[in-house]
């Protein structure tokens, strides 16, 4: 049997009844004809209460024009549907969003539009809700200190945030839609990955390569990979994150670099200390050969020349001390600008025809605490390293100036964060290559070919440098020059310590008793010489044990205890502080091709105490010996 007409009508309220969205039907004045029942789930108005008022009382203002001219047109024939948002005020007085599509009703005799309207407002929740999360995984990704890309399935760039863009130097907009750029130089090993990626779901983490940059350069990164999938866990694509460990590379191996300069350093300067011993003896006999000699002798003109080659063997072992950095040192406070003024001038004199030299002082006011003849070493050397990269003439600038270096300054200047005193050395000389500026601070390590040239001179300088609590840094570029950067930190107020040379001088007789400890008997014969000739009684043991059993066999007063600092049993410091209880009022001078900050990290020289670096020359010696007897009775 065929439904009745009566049976459609029945089944099609049914269907406008049980819909979600309002359905209203409109005459020709706009008003409200038929309502469904979701006036009132929408707007809380019962279908029956707005039967006959004119739907536009309840459209908001704003609103209002747009759906006459809707309605005006949909009259006029000029369209068959329409579909507009606007604002219609609920019940409860709540400005509800709705979309509206409207048709004129053609088969009705008389106007009137049939009106269908969905709440937007979960819509609009849902939206806002995507746009803050948006907003947010924007924000992070734009925050991110790692350069982040997204590619599809065919492997081109989807997404590209503004560090990749710092990083390898293409806008976003240059990229998108194309192929990743960076690949090189192992693009097959990154495309294989990705492969991976998008066919088994692999993901990669933090393995390292070189990509290039828009400029042609290379930036080492750390680089992971993860698949993106969809909301059915689908892979539509591959997320790739890059960091610049560039800077972590280098200070890597700055790292290892100082490693390996201390340990040449400490093998250079127990070389040094060795040599020393040697070198005291030969200098300490030549000089008192000489003295023996007399006028007229012929053999006068061979004791110089064994005194000349001695001076200058022990400016090699100078340097080899500094670079292990077991030089003495003397540090006081200084006026920078100051001292570095003094030291241009003196290197000025020095510099050969068609360098110019100019000084910039900017660290008035300014004082370090640093050993001035050092720093005279450090800065002249670097000047004259300077003036060989000019064989062509050129400019030399010296300048200083205040830093305050933190965090990545710090380390990159490979000093500890703090105030320093920068002293810079420029040059517009041939400059030095990656390979040579990498080595330049090795000991023995030199690009020159003159015979008298070692190599110790730059890593003197940074063994200086690292001694002040400082650094040394050199940066430079083939063809257009080479700065090195030495910075000393800035002092604060520290009282002068005593030294051998601030005694005074003496060539008298004397009457007092000595205990010589010195662990090289050829050294100790002609220290024992020098001293008896003089008028000293010495007693000499070879180390620790035997000059406490001498000191226990002299029944007599032992005024001076002359001791090296190392030897093979106790030390000299010890022997000291083993032999005061015993014998008060004694007076020690150390001996050593060590620095005396071995002294100052165990609490520094006393009163009744001095030291004196080996080599030493016998006048040097007998004037501590009678300076510390006297000046500090």
């Amino acid at each position: 049997m065929s439904p009745t007409p009566e049976h459609d009508e029945a089944f099609f309220r049914r269907l406008v009844d049980s819909a979600s969205d309002l359905i209203v039907v409109l005459d020709g004045e706009g008003r409200v004809a038929f309502a469904n029942p979701s006036v009132g789930r929408v707007l809380g108005y019962a279908p029956e209460s707005v039967l006959g008022r004119s739907a536009f009382e309840l459209v908001h203002p704003d609103d209002l024009a747009t759906v006459e001219e809707a309605i005006a047109t949909e009259f006029a024939g000029k369209t068959s549907v329409w579909y507009i948002e606007i604002r219609m005020r609920a019940a409860d007085g709540e400005w509800v969003p709705l979309e509206v599509k409207g048709r004129r009703d053609r088969t009705s005799p008389t106007p009137r539009i049939v009106v269908h309207a969905r709440d937007l407002r979960e819509r609009r929740r849902v939206e806002h809700a995507l746009r803050d999360q948006y907003a947010w995984t924007r924000a992070l990704v734009d925050a991110s200190p790692l350069a982040i890309v997204t590619l599809d399935e065919a492997q081109t760039v989807t997404f590209w945030n503004p560090v990749a863009e710092r990083l390898f130097g293409w806008t976003a907009q240059e990229v998108l839609g194309r192929p990743l750029p960076i690949w090189e130089p192992d693009a097959a090993v990154e495309g294989e990955r990705i492969h991976q990626v998008l066919t088994e779901g692999q993901s990669f983490s933090m393995y390292e390569g070189r990509r290039r940059r828009r400029d042609g350069r290379f930036v080492d990164v750390s680089i992971s990979l993860a698949p993106l999938r969809d909301a059915e866990g689908a892979i539509r694509g591959v997320i790739k994150t890059l960091s610049d460990i560039g800077q972590q590379k280098q200070l890597e191996h700055r790292f290892r670099q100082a490693e390996q300069l201390d340990a040449t350093g400490r093998l250079a300067g127990g070389i040094a200390h060795d040599f020393n011993n040697l070198l005291g003896t030969i200098v300490t006999s030549a000089s008192l050969i000489r003295e023996e000699l007399p006028t007229g002798s012929p053999l006068l003109a061979d004791a110089d020349a064994i005194l000349e080659a001695a001076r200058r063997a022990n400016v090699l072992t100078r340097q080899l001390r500094t670079v292990g950095r077991r030089h003495a040192s003397r540090p006081r406070r200084l006026a920078l600008d100051a001292a570095v003024a003094a030291i241009e001038v003196e290197g000025r004199a020095k510099l050969p025809v068609g360098v110019r030299s100019t000084f910039s002082a900017g660290a008035p006011e300014v004082h370090v605490v640093a050993d001035p003849e050092q720093l005279r070493e450090a800065v002249l050397q670097l000047v004259a390293n300077a003036a060989d990269a000019m064989p062509n003439g050129g400019q030399l600038a010296l300048e200083t100036r205040v830093l305050r270096l933190v965090g990545a300054d710090a380390a990159a200047s490979e000093v500890h964060p703090g105030t320093y005193a920068l002293v810079a050395i420029s040059d517009t000389g041939v400059g030095m290559p990656p390979d040579v500026l990498e080595r330049c601070f090795e000991p023995f390590f030199t690009t020159k070919q003159r015979r008298d040239n070692p190599g110790l001179g730059l890593a003197a300088a940074y063994a200086i440098a690292r001694q002040f609590g400082g650094g040394l840094v050199a940066s430079s570029e083939p063809g257009i020059g080479t700065t090195m950067r030495l910075y000393v930190p800035v002092a604060a107020d520290e009282a002068p310590r005593r030294t051998s040379q601030e005694l005074p001088a003496y060539s008298g007789r004397a009457t007092e008793t000595v205990l010589l400890v010195e662990d090289d008997a050829t050294f100790r014969a002609v220290v024992k010489r020098a001293l008896t000739q003089h008028g000293y009684t010495v007693l000499d043991a070879a180390a620790g044990a035997e000059a406490l059993l001498v000191h226990e066999q002299h029944p007599g007063t032992i005024d001076l205890l002359v001791t090296d600092l190392v030897m093979p049993d106790i030390s000299g410091r010890e022997l000291a502080l083993r032999l005061r209880p015993l014998r008060p009022g004694l007076r020690v001078l150390y001996m050593s091709g060590y620095s005396a900050d071995v002294l100052r990290g165990a609490g520094g020289l006393n009163a009744h105490e001095a030291f004196i670096q080996k080599p030493f020359a016998p006048a040097d010696f007998v004037g501590a010996v009678r300076g510390l007897l006297d000046v500090l009775a």
